[in-house]
């Protein structure tokens, strides 16, 4: 009983001498044992060490405990001993540890030598456990059930009730699926703790009192280890199932008094919500967390890591819920007590601060981002190593931030340096190193090196094509289609957009039409400049249909569309079809941007200028087909747009527009105003302003009919590049 008691101590006071002194008390203690059991303790030391695993399947411990009780009819009955369900945490509480207490010896009755291995074995799996040496606390354990198994006595112990048989079947079983799971063996885990619970449910050999109600705490502990088991398990994790088993620990848990605001309920509370979390329940989630760090505060203070680590599931919660701001002040708390508890240079103080980085990132506040991130890949290359993915992935996010500040040299910098990384740690064909080469190759589009940018696309798009990434492989084309046109290589742009055409309508079955509907725009434009018209006008009406087709298109798109076919149309001379789309664009321009029926364009609307330049152009081709009254009226709108706010527009295009007004109105024969037009027109060029800005009221025209409604920018198709993307985990 000694050296129990003093392996005991150097166990808790984490010292490698426990295993000693708690192996010496079991061989001390044959020299107390009848002589008929002298000789087969004796030797238990060595045995111990040759012993095999136990297979649990052949063995009914039910069957075996029930033998060795019948054998024992003439003793008296005691109640068993009751494990406490208190139980300590290595680093984080999931419940998981609810049998890892050392058992006494001193209360097993003199000349017990059973109880004695059995107790031995049970706390040398646990020493070996906490130690970290999980395979040899399996052996311990499993020899302990065996010892359980066979001489079990629930009579075992003097009458008061108040001493142990050794340790319990269930108990044994519990902590052998422990190390299961401790070791990643989910499956196997999952089963030790239903033979676990099917103990328990079978419960007529452990007479418990009901005031103490041991067996139903048991049961509820078992629950929840099995549900924080599939928790684990990928292939297991049904959350519906652990939802159901962890609501009846908790429901068995709080029907004994005092057990609705203890540590265990608390844990549950939390395992819960992070069920709950998987089925997207969040504002349940939110509640059980909030109940749980009540309870944990209280019990533990404001400063325990369970406290915290529900602050950080709190801020997940918030982040899944879309609540960004209040998930980032959640993991700022978790934040402060990782620093002060583990310093910088710890694993969870990197990620929390790349965390933090990312979701400020996320909500345009760069400037945090970049603080937050910076001081992360700091950390990160302390805890993780300086070539590390965690480093390498938070130089790419820091080349995200500098992008969105159009600081491009910096964020080129940013993904080279974490492209050498990740050109080290992975496989070449890794994902990653693909991710970053798009990135690397957007920098450089940006800032014009086109040949550089093409070779980055080229390997993304190897990478791409092996991983058969269909959805990357037509942006990657698209992409190398607008370098390709931004050369004047019109036949090389035009083959890679109909490359990514192609793929575009196989992908999904051509279901994403918006980006159909711009990779035929594009191609339609590239033919357009390459002379090649019909080809053009079919490409541009079948993104017409495909944009029209899809029901969250933005009508930006359609109008993009529209002026480039009205476009196509007047260089073939065909007035009429061009009037129509140009017609047809400013109606829809003016349903986006007008602030009332009249049509008025606010001066703060983005499309100010194109909508004064479709009123020109209209005006214009009426004026070919010589109907003087629309054509009037549209270049008075015009001119009115370019005088009312001179500072939009530009000077050249102001100055051809009041003169496309003179030149109609010398047509007219109506040379007073034909001559004010172009001293107007001169005046603008010269000083960008007009002395006298009135000019003859715009008169009323059938033409407004046509115009009448409320519609968004050009899309500009060039901007379907990638956007800046961090690598994949």
């Amino acid at each position: 009983s000694v050296l129990q008691k003093k392996g005991v101590l150097f166990l808790h006071l984490h010292c490698p001498l426990h295993l000693q002194y708690l192996t010496n008390s079991l061989t001390y203690e044959s020299f107390v044992s009848s002589s008929a059991d002298h000789q087969r303790i004796s030797s238990l030391q060595s045995e111990y060490q040759r012993m095999e695993p136990v297979d649990m399947e052949m063995l009914d411990p039910l069957e075996l405990i029930g033998q060795r009780e019948r054998q024992l009819d003439n003793r008296p009955e005691i109640t068993p001993y009751c494990y406490s369900h208190r139980h300590s945490s290595d680093e984080m509480d999931d419940g998981t540890h609810t049998f890892s207490q050392l058992l006494s010896t001193s209360s097993i009755r003199c000349g017990d030598i059973c109880a004695m291995e059995n107790t031995v074995a049970f706390n040398n799996g646990i020493a070996h456990s906490r130690g970290g040496d999980i395979s040899e606390a399996i052996r311990c354990f499993e020899a302990a059930f065996t010892g359980a198994a066979q001489s079990y006595d629930v009579r075992c112990a003097v009458s008061d009730g108040e001493r142990s048989a050794g340790p319990s079947p269930h108990a044994i079983l519990h902590n052998i699926g422990h190390c299961h799971s401790k070791l990643g063996r989910h499956k196997e885990a999952l089963s030790y703790y239903y033979k676990a619970l099917d103990l328990l449910n079978k419960n007529t050999i452990y007479p418990y009192h009901f005031d103490e109600s041991p067996s139903q705490l048991d049961i509820s502990s078992t629950l929840n280890c099995i549900a924080i088991a599939q928790y684990h398990d990928p292939e297991n994790a049904d959350s519906t199932t652990m939802a159901l088993l962890l609501e009846k620990a908790l429901a068995l848990r709080i029907e004994i008094p005092g057990e609705e605001c203890s540590q265990e309920t608390a844990t549950m509370l939390y395992n819960l919500g992070r069920v709950k979390v998987l089925q997207r329940n969040f504002d349940c989630a939110r509640r059980l967390f909030e109940d749980s760090i009540k309870i944990r505060r209280s019990l533990l203070g404001a400063d325990h890591i369970d406290v915290f680590t529900i602050y950080f599931n709190l801020g997940k919660t918030a982040e899944c819920q879309g609540r960004i701001p209040q998930a980032i002040e959640f993991y700022k708390h978790f934040l402060s007590f990782a620093i002060s508890r583990k310093g910088r240079e710890d694993k969870d103080v990197a990620r929390t601060l790349i965390l933090i980085g990312r979701l400020s990132y996320e909500s345009n506040n760069n400037e945090d981002a970049h603080l937050y991130l910076s001081h992360g890949l700091v950390a990160a290359k302390l805890a993780f190593g300086a070539n590390s993915i965690v480093v390498a992935n938070t130089l790419n996010k820091i080349g995200n931030v500098f992008y969105c500040q159009n600081k491009f040299p910096s964020a080129l910098e940013a993904y080279q340096a974490g492209l050498a990384m990740e050109r080290q740690i992975h496989l070449p064909l890794d994902d990653n190193i693909a991710v970053t080469l798009l990135n690397v190759a957007r920098v450089q589009q940006h800032q014009s090196e086109y040949s550089s940018a093409l070779e980055s696309y080229a390997e993304a798009y190897q990478i791409k094509n092996r991983l058969h990434d269909q959805e990357s492989v037509a942006a990657i084309l698209t992409n190398t289609g607008w370098i390709y046109d931004e050369q004047g290589d019109f036949a090389q742009a035009a083959r890679v957009f109909g490359e990514a055409i192609q793929i575009r309508k196989q992908l999904e079955g051509g279901q994403n039409m918006a980006l159909l509907s711009a990779l035929l725009n594009a191609l339609g434009l590239v033919q357009y400049k390459q002379g090649h018209i019909h080809p053009a006008l079919d490409n541009l009406f079948e993104a017409l249909e495909a944009c029209k087709s899809d029901s969250e298109s933005e009508e930006t798109h359609i109008v993009c569309i529209c002026y480039n076919i009205a476009t196509t149309y007047k260089a073939i001379g065909d007035i009429d079809q061009a009037l129509k789309y140009h017609k047809e664009t400013l109606r829809l321009e003016l349903k986006i941007h007008s602030q009332d029926r009249n049509n008025t364009v606010s001066a703060d609307s983005a499309n100010y200028t194109q909508i004064a330049l479709l009123y020109r152009e209209i005006g214009i081709l009426h004026g070919e087909r010589e109907e003087y009254d629309e054509a009037n009226y549209h270049l008075q709108h015009a001119s009115q747009m370019c005088i009312d706010n001179p500072t939009l527009i530009d000077r050249d295009c102001a100055f051809k527009t009041l003169k496309s007004l003179g030149d109609l109105q010398m047509q007219m024969d109506d040379d007073d105003l034909a001559m004010r037009s172009y001293a107007n027109a001169v005046s603008m060029f010269n000083h960008g302003t007009i002395a006298n800005a009135n000019m003859t009221e715009v008169e009323s025209s059938s033409a407004q009919n046509d115009i009448l409604g409320w519609v968004s920018d050009y899309l500009d198709y060039s901007s379907c590049l990638l956007p800046p993307a961090a690598a994949a985990a």
